[in-house]
């Protein structure tokens, strides 16, 4: 049996977000490449979408290093958001407190048109 697969793509549909699409597993084994991904986009844009719809579940590495990005990107200016809307990750969410500290939808497109309705002085944190 092979690695685990994880696929986690790039997509900047303004120039203040980006959105990094997942899809695989997102266990022990891919979770610091996610990491590593989402990282590499903080204070590329003031807004960093995770879009989770493709992910089944999160193990609790993931949801370890998804609050360590939370905490890197308030240092760098930069706001998270998580879309999912799976139950099983929904529920990983909460038991980790992450829901109470980033912006969870179920959708990536409703992060974006909720930014993009959004007037600008409103968009960058303070």
């Amino acid at each position: 049996m092979g690695a685990p697969e994880l696929d986690v793509r790039l997509h900047a549909p303004t120039p203040d977000v980006v959105v990094v699409r997942v899809s695989g597993s997102v266990d022990e084994a891919t979770s610091l490449e996610l990491a590593r991904r989402v990282g590499q986009q903080l204070g590329r844009a003031p807004h960093v979408v995770i879009d989770l719809q493709d992910v089944g579940s999160l193990c609790e590495r993931s949801l370890r290093l998804l609050c360590a990005l939370h905490r890197r990107a308030v240092a760098t200016g930069t706001q998270l958001h998580v879309s999912a809307d799976r139950l099983d990750v929904l529920r990983s969410l909460q038991r980790s407190g992450l829901d109470q500290l980033v912006p969870v939808r179920p959708a990536a497109e409703l992060v974006v048109a909720g930014l993009t309705a959004m007037p600008e002085a409103d968009r960058v944190l303070t």
